[in-house]
């Protein structure tokens, strides 16, 4: 099977980095679908598997997907930060919103970078070289300081308790609805509602995977959920599945 493995960024990139991540190819046989769920970034994939290496972008998710041939890659990977890809691509981030863009389409050296990362034999180097090609669009970029607030932005969105309304978040940021919406959805990619949905989902999964799992109903109310139909009716909508599926089988 391929193996998940999280790498921490440079501290340079750190504020705008959540993680690097690399998924090696397994030994053959079967092997069930990957569930691959929202969490609000983007990421940039680099696959290195094969004759032919290639990269591609990956904007924020609304619901999970299902990829069935995982083992069949080799995946060298970065996720940015919500808010933060404006440092690096020039484009409104809700144009990728449950999109896969070519990074030969994004950058126009898209294919000396995946040759570089490529070139590497090892799995850290691999990412160390990747990270350095990042540190050096990001040095170079102009839309540092626009990425940092929308970071910021973002990370005040995600605070928020639930159940406040667009109009309060923007009140609470000295903005206009209007502005908040439109500003948030080109920086992140989905407006600040679903994210603050993705973030509770989150949650919501990590309670399930607790041994012994609570109550479906303790759950939704931790979760600020207004209720377990509530919690039912979100994780059904954004993963596919059920509370009581993942509290059977969180993997």
């Amino acid at each position: 099977m391929s193996h998940v493995v999280e790498h921490g960024p440079p501290a340079e990139l750190a504020p705008l980095v959540d993680r690097f991540w690399t998924s090696a190819r397994g030994a053959g046989g079967a092997a069930s679908p990957t569930r691959v769920l929202p969490d609000g970034c983007a990421d940039v994939i680099v696959d290195v598997a094969g004759t032919r290496p290639r990269a591609f972008v990956v904007g924020p998710m609304t619901r999970a997907e299902l990829v069935d041939d995982i083992e069949a890659h080799d995946f060298v990977a970065v996720r940015f930060r919500p808010g933060a890809a404006a440092v690096w691509f020039d484009v409104p981030l809700d144009e990728w919103v449950d999109a896969q863009v070519d990074l030969t389409d994004a950058w126009r050296d898209g294919a000396r970078v995946v040759e570089a990362v490529a070139a590497a034999t090892a799995t850290p180097a691999r990412v160390s070289r990747l990270a350095a090609e990042l540190l050096e669009r990001a040095r170079a970029s102009p839309r540092a300081s626009v990425a940092t607030r929308a970071v910021a932005l973002a990370r005040a969105v995600r605070a928020a308790a639930p159940e406040t309304s667009v109009a309060a978040l923007a009140a609470q940021l000295g903005l206009t609805r209007q502005h908040l919406a439109r500003t948030f959805r080109a920086s992140v990619g989905v407006g600040p509602k679903m994210l603050q949905r993705v973030d509770r989902m989150q949650r919501a999964l990590a309670l399930l995977a607790r041994r012994p799992a609570p109550p479906l109903v303790d759950v939704a109310l931790a979760c600020g959920y207004a209720d377990q139909p509530h919690l039912t009716g979100e994780l059904v909508a954004l993963t596919g599945r059920t509370p009581g599926a993942w509290r059977a089988d969180p993997r």
